[in-house]
């Protein structure tokens, strides 16, 4: 299928306040920067990659007014047909580790006779819910849930007085969704 002339092929999260984006037909930076529209946010610089000699390009790098929250779905578009900002790009750079990098080693489940603490490193959930079972059957259902808390450097916790024979998964929330995922720090399957 063809893109609409008037639309994004991509759009990549490079910075805080830069963003990739690939358009489906050439045009100046100029052209770009007078269609361009954000949710919440505001093209402040557009610059043509690898302009031809007419300055048309299909690549621009965008500059924004504020940053970008990376625990919501920010989206650009052209006359109203937004795309999500992609940010696995950023996810992966320098910017991203200096801001997130942790490095204790605590993550997973911590175990005391006293309370088992849980950690988790998902810096760009907006929620995690920790849900405890007390079996290990596919069709079990959690016996508790609670919302975990978001800590420096997007590490999430929750202590609780659980014992030998409890089991643990998450419902991660990001910008683009909702999933259950285990523990990928996880020493065991359970406590």
């Amino acid at each position: 299928f063809a893109l609409a002339p008037e639309s994004l092929a991509s759009a990549s999260m490079e910075s805080r306040n830069t963003v990739d984006i690939k358009t489906a037909k050439k045009m100046t930076a100029d052209e770009a920067k007078a269609i361009l529209q954000m949710n919440d946010n505001k093209v402040v610089d557009v610059s043509a990659v690898d302009a031809d000699q007419n300055g048309k390009s299909k690549e621009f790098k965008i500059t924004t007014a504020k940053d970008l929250d990376i625990l919501t779905n920010n989206q650009i578009g052209i006359y109203n047909n937004f795309r999500s900002i992609d940010i696995g790009k950023y996810v992966r750079s320098d910017e991203f580790d200096a801001q997130y990098y942790y490095g204790g080693d605590d993550l997973g489940a911590t175990y005391t006779q006293a309370q088992t603490q849980i950690k988790l490193w998902a810096p760009t959930a907006k929620k995690v819910v920790l849900n405890l079972y007390d079996s290990l059957d596919n069709g079990s259902t959690a016996t508790k849930t609670f919302v975990m808390t978001r800590g420096d450097k997007g590490v999430w916790s929750h202590t609780e007085s659980c014992g030998h024979g409890t089991y643990y998964t998450y419902t991660v929330t990001t910008a683009v969704g909702t999933q259950e995922a285990t523990d990928p720090y996880a020493k065991s399957a359970g406590v």
